[in-house]
This record gives C-alpha cells, sequence and structure tokens, in this order.
C-alpha cells in the first residue's frame, strides 16, 4: 500500500477520537427518527431478502462483521451462548461476512463459510445458533459498502483507541467512520436505534450486562449509574484481556 495512503488512514484513526467514546466503545447518536429496521439485508446463501425488522422483530440485536479466519472466530462461541441464555423475543444477532480485512474471509459463499466454521475455525463441528442471522458476504467499507452500515457508521462513531492496519485493509475511499477491523459490534435498540458500537477486542458476552441493565426497570438516574459501571467494568476487562493476549 502506497505511503501517502498509510498516513491518511493514521490521520483518519485520530479524527475519529470522539468526545462520546471510551477506549473500546462509542455512544451512538443516530438522527431523529431514523433506524435499521426499514433496511434490506440478504442471506448468506444470497437467495433470501429480508427487511432488517423480520430478522430482529422487537429485541436488541448485535450487528457484527465477522470473517472465518479471523483469531476473533472464536467470538462466535460467545454469540451461541448468548443466543441460548436470551430469549428469542429479546436478542438477536445479525453477522455479516466481509474480505476487507486481512482477507481473512475466503469463503465467497455460504457453503464454503459454514463448511470453514464447522472444520476450520472455531472447528470441531461448531454450527451456528440457528437464531444467529448469517448474512451474504459484503464490504463493510468503500464504494461498494452495504447501505446498512453506510447508516450504522455514520450514527455512530468509532471508540477512541480505534485503528486502522493499513497494510490489511482492502477498501476505498477510506473514511474516518470506517470498520477498522473483523467482529467490531454495534448494539441496537428494539426500536431499531444505533445505541453502541465497540472494538473488536470487546468479546459479545461483556454486552450482556448492558442488554439486561438496558431492559431493566430501574429508574432512569439508577439506570444510567449501571449503565456508566457496566461500560466502565467493560473497558477494565478488555485491557486486560488484551494484556494477557501479548504476554502469550
Amino acid at each position: 500500500m502506497a505511503m501517502h495512503v498509510i498516513l491518511k488512514m493514521a490521520l483518519l484513526s485520530f479524527l475519529a477520537v470522539h468526545v462520546d467514546s471510551g477506549r473500546y466503545y462509542s455512544i451512538c447518536e443516530p438522527e431523529p427518527d431514523t433506524s435499521i429496521l426499514e433496511y434490506t439485508v440478504t442471506d448468506i446463501h444470497g437467495k433470501i431478502n429480508k427487511t432488517v425488522s423480520s430478522l430482529t422483530s422487537g429485541t436488541y440485536s448485535l450487528v457484527i462483521n465477522v470473517a472465518s479466519f479471523c483469531r476473533l472466530t472464536l467470538q462466535y462461541y460467545e454469540l451461541n451462548e448468548m443466543l441460548t441464555d436470551f430469549p428469542s423475543d429479546q436478542f438477536s444477532v445479525l453477522a455479516f461476512p466481509s474480505d476487507q480485512f486481512g482477507h481473512q474471509e475466503p469463503g465467497v459463499n455460504g457453503t464454503e463459510i459454514l463448511n470453514c466454521l464447522r472444520h476450520v475455525r472455531p472447528g470441531n463441528g461448531f454450527t451456528p445458533n440457528p437464531s444467529l442471522n448469517l448474512m451474504l458476504r459484503g464490504a463493510v467499507n468503500g464504494e461498494n459498502e452495504i447501505p446498512l452500515y453506510t447508516y450504522l457508521k455514520k450514527s455512530c462513531p468509532q471508540p477512541s483507541l480505534a485503528k486502522f492496519k493499513p497494510r490489511e485493509s482492502f477498501w476505498d475511499p477510506i473514511r474516518v467512520s470506517d470498520v477498522t477491523w473483523n467482529f467490531e459490534k454495534i448494539l441496537v435498540s428494539p426500536e431499531g436505534r444505533p445505541l453502541y458500537r465497540f472494538s473488536p477486542q470487546v468479546g459479545p458476552l461483556q454486552i450482556a450486562p448492558l442488554i439486561n441493565a438496558l431492559r431493566g426497570s430501574e429508574q432512569q438516574a439508577e439506570q444510567s449509574e449501571n449503565i456508566a459501571a457496566i461500560l466502565e467494568q467493560l473497558e477494565t476487562n478488555t485491557d486486560k484481556e488484551i494484556k494477557l493476549r501479548h504476554r502469550g
């Protein structure tokens, strides 16, 4: 990749820092009267087009870009666990395979991607939870990006420690709000409003307490305190996990 492109990506990472961003999360600011619900998405086999509302049906939902050969693919286990722990009318997942980050999603169709998950990574016969909505492989950044992602990125700034990997980023044009790596996550309300954006390092299970707090019946002030404490703990846990990974 040309040096001027690398410098541009470094500058964009710097500019992406936002006043409402934590180290590994940011608070979304969608425009009034907008949501993800009327966007159309295509299933992993490229055969069925559905509106997001028909897949999330009034649940908290996690929108996540995935890749089968990324080391973070083990997060699929956590997604399965969450989909087991939460009733189907409370939580859903929309997963979008993308090959734009390190070319780590080489599967070109649903059969190849599912076989990779089953036999390679996570492997050992792994099967996604039936409620995990895997979508058609596509672009989450660049000229041909999925329209849903255009809206989500416009609504949600990057977390403050978000960084591009210039030599492993394959799209154009480059924008300050772009997804930086596999397994970024955006939590969306039952009304389809983007709420929080999370860095790839934040495991799905760390988001579960936040969903429970959002669903709670506490007074607003108490709920806000609980959410602030959960987000602070999420940052602390993520710091610890990153340090342990580097030691390993």
